[in-house]
C-alpha cells in the first residue's frame, strides 16, 4: 500500500490551476516560552474536486524552536478511508509531510497535520510554505495557494527582569492571552497581599506607555485588559511592550508582543 500510495508523488500529471483551493496555518501567529510546547495546526479549505493526495513543506527558524512530532489531523484519520501518511523527519528546518488516501478522495475541508513545536531561543521567525501539491483522484495537480504572513514567536519566561526588585514567589505576572496579539489583550496576574498596586505598560526603552491600574487592590488573582493604546488614547506601534506589576511586598514584569 505504501508503494502504491506513493505513485501519486512519482506518475506525471497535468495541473489544473482554474481549480483553487487554500492550505494554511492555524494560528497564523504561533507563540510559546522557551522550553515549552506549542501546536500549529495544517488546515486544507474545501476543494472544487476530491482530493486524493497532499505533499507540503513549511519551513521555520530552527534557531528559535524545534520541531518535536508531526501527526495526521482528523482530516485524513476521521475520512473512512484507507490512508497512507509519511513526515520526512531529517529535514532541518522544515515540516515536510506528505499523504494520500488508499481507497477514495476527499471534499471537504478540515485539519491535515498537525505540528508540536518547543522553543529554544526567543525570537520571532516566518513560517512559510515552500511546497504545496494537491492531487485529485485522475492524479492531476491542483492550483493550491497558500497562508502567508504566518509566523513563530517564541517568548522569554515571564519571571522578574534583571534588576528589578526581587519578588515574592506569589506576585507572578501570570502572561496574557492573546500574545502576541492585535488590537487587544487580557493580562492575568497575582498579588500576594491587600494593598495599593500599579499596573503599567512600558516600552523597552523603559517609558511608561500607559497605566492600567493606581489604586487598592485585594490579594489573589486579577485580570486587566490593555487595548494597545497609550493614557493619551493613541495606538502604539508594533513590537515588544513590558508590563509591570508593583507595590508594597516589589515587583514583577512580563513581556507582550504587539503585532501590527
Amino acid at each position: 500500500q505504501e508503494q502504491a500510495s506513493r505513485r501519486i508523488w512519482q506518475a506525471r500529471s497535468g495541473r489544473l490551476d482554474a481549480l483553487r483551493g487554500r492550505l494554511s496555518l492555524d494560528p497564523s501567529v504561533v507563540t510559546t516560552n522557551v522550553g515549552q510546547q506549542a501546536s500549529l495546526s495544517i488546515r486544507i479549505a474545501p476543494s472544487q474536486v476530491p482530493v486524493k493526495g497532499v505533499e507540503l513543506r513549511v519551513d521555520y527558524d530552527e534557531t528559535l524552536a524545534q520541531l518535536d512530532s508531526i501527526a495526521a489531523g482528523s482530516w485524513v484519520t476521521d475520512a473512512g478511508l484507507g490512508y497512507y501518511f509519511f513526515d520526512y523527519p531529517d529535514e532541518g528546518g522544515a515540516a515536510h509531510v506528505a499523504m494520500a488516501f488508499l481507497d477514495g478522495a476527499r471534499q471537504t475541508g478540515g485539519e491535515l497535520a498537525r505540528l508540536h513545536f518547543s522553543g529554544v531561543a526567543e525570537g520571532a521567525a516566518s513560517l512559510t510554505f515552500t511546497l504545496e501539491k494537491v492531487r485529485d483522484a485522475n492524479n492531476t495537480e491542483l492550483g493550491y495557494a497558500t497562508s502567508t504572513n504566518d509566523s513563530l514567536v517564541v517568548l522569554g519566561d515571564l519571571t522578574p527582569i534583571a534588576g528589578q526588585d526581587a519578588a515574592p514567589p506569589a506576585l507572578r505576572v501570570l502572561g496574557s492571552h492573546p500574545n502576541p496579539f492585535n488590537p487587544s489583550t487580557t493580562l492575568s496576574y497575582a498579588l500576594p497581599a491587600a494593598g495599593r498596586w500599579r499596573v503599567a505598560i512600558y516600552d523597552t526603552q523603559g517609558r511608561r506607555v500607559r497605566s492600567l491600574a493606581d489604586g487598592p487592590a485585594s490579594a489573589g488573582l486579577h485580570e486587566l485588559r490593555w487595548d494597545g493604546r497609550d493614557d493619551a488614547g493613541q495606538a502604539v506601534g508594533g513590537g515588544v511592550y513590558l508590563v509591570r506589576v508593583s507595590g508594597p511586598m516589589g515587583s514583577a514584569s512580563g513581556k507582550l508582543v504587539l503585532l501590527k
